[in-house]
């Protein structure tokens, strides 16, 4: 996970707000071939791909489309499930993250990161198929209901960013010798030459 899309999310911890719980499959009023389109040929948004990356490919499936990111020994899958009744469509969403898919750091495993990474797969889906800009704030609302019933989910995260800074504390020490011993402490360089005030005395 790219530090620079982290930062962009770092009020996330503050979100309070009470949210309803999203049904499994949600129905849209577009038929299965236009809802199947529409999500096929739109752009994941910025803030997605700086998490999970963009090295990914999109699978048509029947009933289904789904994105595959990273490699083949380290693979996670998107998976939207379309079934169309009509002109309606009822639209399902699952994820399977697998390990470090979001960066090989401690904060990438935690279930609030995985569950951010979610959400805005979830938000992009809505948005693309009701029709409007995809955004981030409603990406936050199934990381808010997480919080509010799951309050590991915040002390791992706690955990895991103490973990963080140990790790970036760890290779400055390793990049910068800091033993007092091999430090000069300045003394020589403003100690008085006692030479330098005597006298000169001509024999």
């Amino acid at each position: 996970m790219q530090w620079g899309a982290f930062a962009g999310m770092s009020g996330i911890a503050a979100v309070t707000a009470v949210v309803v719980a999203q049904p499994e499959t949600q129905r849209y009023a577009i038929p299965e071939r236009t809802a199947a389109d529409r999500l096929a040929s739109a752009t994941l948004p910025e803030p997605l791909l700086g998490m999970v990356g963009r090295n990914f490919s999109l699978v048509r499936e029947d009933g289904a489309l789904v994105w595959r990111f990273g490699d083949s020994g380290n693979r996670s899958t998107f998976r939207v499930t379309l079934a169309g009744d009509g002109a309606a469509t009822d639209v399902g969403i699952t994820f399977d993250i697998a390990a470090n898919v979001l960066g090989d750091t401690p904060l990438s495993d935690t279930k609030m990161i995985r569950s951010m990474a979610e959400g805005m797969f979830r938000e992009h889906v809505d948005a693309v198929l009701v029709g409007r800009s995809f955004d981030p704030h409603r990406a936050m609302t199934g990381m808010a209901q997480q919080l509010q019933s799951d309050p590991e989910m915040m002390r791992e995260y706690g955990q895991a960013l103490g973990d963080q800074f140990n790790e970036v504390a760890t290779m400055l020490n390793e990049d910068f010798d800091v033993a007092t011993g091999d430090l000069p402490d300045g003394r020589d360089a403003v100690a008085p030459n006692r030479d330098a005030t005597r006298p000169t005395t001509t024999l």
